[in-house]
Parts: structure tokens; sequence; C-alpha cells
């Protein structure tokens, strides 16, 4: 399952190779449901040196979680997630 993930972040993130995501836009439409956490720590055993950890509520109402030790990456992984959620919310509407 994961590896189906990353394949679907890794596509999306090389269909516009110069789009970044906005850290700040995405909190701030996430903290609308309450707080978005930021966690960055010093991690040896991986190429960067350090691990980042976004953790936010959804629309859904759960707390969803991105980790990666490229910081586009995290945010790459938690718009997917979002995307997902949502679309998954949408379809339990219908």
């Amino acid at each position: 399952m994961r590896n189906v993930f990353d394949s679907i972040v890794c596509e999306r993130r090389n269909q516009v190779p110069w789009a970044r995501i906005d850290f700040l836009a995405f909190a701030r439409e996430m903290a609308f449901e309450g707080e978005v956490v930021l966690r960055i720590r010093y991690r040896p055993d991986v190429a960067t040196r350090f691990w980042y950890v976004l953790e936010w509520p959804g629309e859904d109402g759960k707390t969803h979680r991105a980790e990666s030790q490229e910081f586009q990456l995290c945010l790459w992984r938690a718009a997917q997630i979002e995307l997902d959620a949502r679309a998954k919310k949408e379809s339990d509407k219908n």
C-alpha cells in the first residue's frame, strides 16, 4: 500500500517539476480544523540528517501525519493524504 501511495506522490510531483507546496498556505487551511504541528529532528541515519514530521487535523475529522527526510516531499505527501481524505469524504456523502 505504501509503495502505491509513494508512486502516486512521485508521479504528481514529477508532473510539474518546478512546483512546490506552499507550507504556510497548507498550514493555514488545515488550521481551521485545529492545530498544525511541524517537527524537525536531527537524524544521522538518513542522507539529509533531518527528519520532518507534519501532523494536522483533516477535514474528515481525523488527525493525519506525513513524514520524510526532505521537507518538500513531506509536504507533497501531506497534500496527497489530504486530497485522498477529502475525496473519500466526498464519495461517502454520495
